[in-house]
């Protein structure tokens, strides 16, 4: 099933996108760079977000955008997860995508202050931001029900359904296995490691470092294992598990409930022997 999909723009020194508008939702990572992004509704002030290296956000719904490269000598690369696929799949109509007059004043209003980048906590593991400066750097809150030594946070983000959520686990540490519905783009920021996945049979393995994406598939196992020097934190971007716009659409995601989660996680104690003594080898191998 496709509901999202991911591009990576890059933008040439000191060059600017044409500017757009759409009837989907758009997550903008930046992967390297510092630039800012315009954003206009009709009736409404304009707005500039600035934006650096790992900076995210979100243009609200049907607002038109356009970025801006503003170092002169270095491209700058936006990766943008969008749930377009979802649109066309339902209208199949490109004049509605793109050329929709509609107003959102529900979602935006060109507030003053709407991408400040100072969250709002609304409880549990939630926090209410239309703009992460440096995602690195961002506050998490420990999660010891997908492992010890896990910290996360789930982000509400211009009223997007499109859910995002950060995980860190230390030095030492691996996450437990889990499954969701697909779509959910992985992109590490700090730390190196591996991943395995797998429906039935072997798992497949995916060795990463800050940089890698990786998505699985719908309804496989996957299981993260830190095998760095630093925690390893990343970013998971995914057509649902908005905190505030959830869409009952599909298999469970990462931010269900107790009773939901076990029957899609699997606990340390009953995992294959094998897993553990893999990642007691890797660790050994680099010193740890």
């Amino acid at each position: 099933p496709y509901l999202v999909t991911a591009i990576v723009l890059e933008i040439a020194p000191g060059e600017s996108t044409k500017a757009v508008r759409h009837m989907f939702e758009t997550w903008c990572y930046i992967v390297k760079g510092r630039g800012a992004t315009a954003i206009q509704q009709k009736g409404h002030q304009d707005q500039t977000v600035k934006w650096r290296d790992h900076s995210l956000f979100t243009p609200p719904l049907n607002t038109t955008y356009q970025h801006r490269n503003a170092d002169t000598k270095e491209p700058a690369r936006i990766l943008m997860v969008a749930n377009v696929p979802l649109l066309m799949n339902l209208f199949h109509n490109e004049e509605f995508a793109f050329n929709n007059d509609f107003v959102f004043k529900d979602r935006y209003q060109g507030e003053q202050g709407y991408f400040n980048p100072a969250p709002e906590f609304l409880g549990g593991r939630i926090f209410r931001t239309n703009l992460v400066d440096d995602l690195r750097d961002f506050y998490l809150k420990e999660w010891n029900e997908r492992g010890k030594g896990n910290r996360t946070v789930f982000l509400s983000m211009s009223h997007s359904t499109i859910g995002a959520h950060m995980a860190e686990f230390e030095v030492g540490t691996y996450k437990k296995a889990h499954r969701h519905g697909p779509g959910a783009h992985v992109i590490l920021l700090t730390g190196t490691g591996y991943s395995l996945n797998w429906k039935d049979g072997e798992p497949e393995r995916v060795d990463w470092q800050p940089g890698s994406m990786f998505c699985p598939p719908d309804l496989w196992y996957h299981q993260h294992f830190n095998t760095g020097t630093e925690p390893a934190r990343y970013l998971a971007l995914k057509p649902k598990g908005s905190p505030e716009h959830p869409i009952p659409l599909g298999a469970p995601g990462p931010n269900s409930a107790p009773e939901t989660m076990a029957d899609n996680q699997i606990e340390h104690e009953d995992e294959p022997e094998w897993i553990y003594d893999m990642y007691a080898e890797e660790l050994k191998k680099n010193g740890l």
